[in-house]
């Protein structure tokens, strides 16, 4: 992304209507596999949908409160919410307000066993980056909830959005899947440090 596509985005903060807000200038955009090949890492394939936006200026609005990152793996049974602007299926238009809804996490195992049922092989065991929600009835991401946050019980950040899985398939049954942000750890850190 160049300078010049920085300064044609707009950072809407503190609402979940498009239409309101606080409009924000973008000041740089640091994105996950730019830095993984800059720092002698390998990215990783499945961390290829992150990145982070600083602003010009600072928000000065003491009505936004920022989330903080929790780094940790175990989050089973835990309840979170998960927020996004996804299209809907009926005619693929963005909605004006984002959604948001509860869901359970997982076990690993019953997000395996569950996937088993919908195809007719034996799933590939997740990696362990990702964490799995699902409910009946069901609450799937859709297009353009990719990258939205998910955050536990005390408002802290511990996924991102990545998609349904199977990913090309309307049977019943799917589960959502999101990157534990505990996999981005280093990534995150090294960019808040970074003045730029």
């Amino acid at each position: 992304m160049d300078d010049e596509d920085i300064d044609d985005i707009v950072v809407t903060i503190g609402t979940n209507d498009l239409r309101s807000g606080f409009k924000h200038s973008l000041g740089s955009v640091h994105i996950y596999a730019d830095w993984a090949m800059g720092n002698n890492e390998i990215p990783d394939e499945y961390l290829d949908d992150i990145c982070i936006l600083k602003l010009k200026e600072r928000v000065r609005d003491e009505r936004i409160v920022p989330v903080s990152l929790k780094y940790d793996v175990l989050y089973v049974k835990q309840i979170v919410t998960l927020a996004g602007w996804g299209a809907s299926d009926n005619d693929k238009t963005i909605p004006r307000f984002m959604e948001t809804i509860s869901l359970p996490v997982q076990p690993m195992q019953e997000c395996n066993r569950k996937l088993e049922k919908i195809v007719d092989y034996k799933v590939v065991e997740l990696p362990m980056l990702y964490l799995c929600t699902f409910t009946d009835p069901e609450a799937l991401l859709r297009c353009g909830d990719s990258g939205g946050p998910v955050l536990n019980e005390n408002n802290e950040l511990i996924a991102i959005n990545d998609a349904t899985c199977p990913l090309e398939n309307n049977h019943p049954g799917l589960v959502n899947l999101h990157v534990n942000v505990y996999f981005y750890k280093k990534f995150i850190e090294a960019t808040l440090r970074n003045k730029n």
